[in-house]
């Protein structure tokens, strides 16, 4: 074997070993990451429902919101003592939960844009934020759509799982979420619409960040434009009396593409 053929070798397996070297360093960083963040989160969720308190609740397609017999909420959160944990950069709105626990977060806000898309509730920037509504949202929910923005998380973690609500036959099995708000009660969900959509004002087929709606017509219009874009069938008939949550996350099928989940909020216990 000639030297140059030799060196060659020993500067491709030299590659190889820093390659193999760097991409292990990178996989222990990035689990790293996840359990810190994970941990941070159930530090946070300890405090929320103080040890255990989620109540088995039966899951309905449909509710009348006008019943007098409001469903009652599986959560009883004690924001009171959450409060104390947040940065004083924002502060926490609600909590969202999934009927499978695949979904069990704060939702979080701050005047500062996007300040918890990297940084955790108590303000440590951890990569990963929290769920959150846009700075230009009220608080309490009380937009005609609130939007909750969250990361499509590889471990599976926060709105990884939105994706999911894209299928037919998922949607059946879970056509509700729950949210506790600090400021206007609790909520049942129940889920009308999914997609995936553009995050940008200036492409075709933007829509789901829509909020402000100067006219009924233009509400009107964006309520259609809901139920023909959905990729699930529901039998959800929508009103211009409803209000609503827009649950968003990276589809990752194009720099713009986001999975958005749309949900009509029911007043419940």
């Amino acid at each position: 074997m000639n030297k140059k053929l030799l060196s060659l070798l020993i500067a491709l397996l030299i590659a190889a070993v820093g390659f193999m070297g760097y991409s292990g360093y990178r996989y222990y960083s990035i689990q790293h990451s996840y359990k810190v963040a994970d941990d941070y989160r159930q530090q946070l969720k300890d405090i929320a429902f103080s040890g255990n308190n989620i109540s088995d609740v039966e899951i309905v397609e449909e509710a009348d919101p006008e019943s007098e017999n409001k469903l009652k909420s599986p959560l009883d959160i004690d924001f009171d003592e959450l409060a104390k944990q947040v940065t004083p950069n924002g502060k926490i709105v609600g909590w969202l939960y999934s009927d499978n626990g695949i979904i069990n977060y704060p939702v979080m806000w701050s005047p500062y844009e996007n300040y918890f898309l990297y940084n955790n509730y108590s303000g440590r920037n951890t990569g990963y934020g929290e769920l959150f509504i846009p700075d230009y949202n009220y608080t309490d929910f009380s937009d005609l759509n609130t939007v909750i923005h969250g990361h499509h998380m590889q471990d599976g973690s926060m709105f990884y799982s939105l994706q999911n609500w894209l299928k037919q036959d998922y949607y059946e099995e879970h056509p509700v979420m729950w949210l506790n708000t600090v400021e206007s009660g609790n909520y049942m969900l129940e889920i009308v619409a999914s997609c995936i959509t553009t995050s940008n004002p200036d492409e075709a087929g933007y829509f789901a960040y829509n909020f402000n709606f100067p006219t009924e017509n233009d509400y009107e219009n964006w309520l259609r434009n809901v139920k023909s874009r959905s990729y699930i069938a529901t039998n959800s008939e929508l009103h211009t009396t409803d209000r609503f949550i827009t649950m968003s996350t990276c589809a990752y099928t194009d720099v713009n593409a986001r999975t958005v989940v749309i949900a009509r909020l029911v007043p419940a216990k």
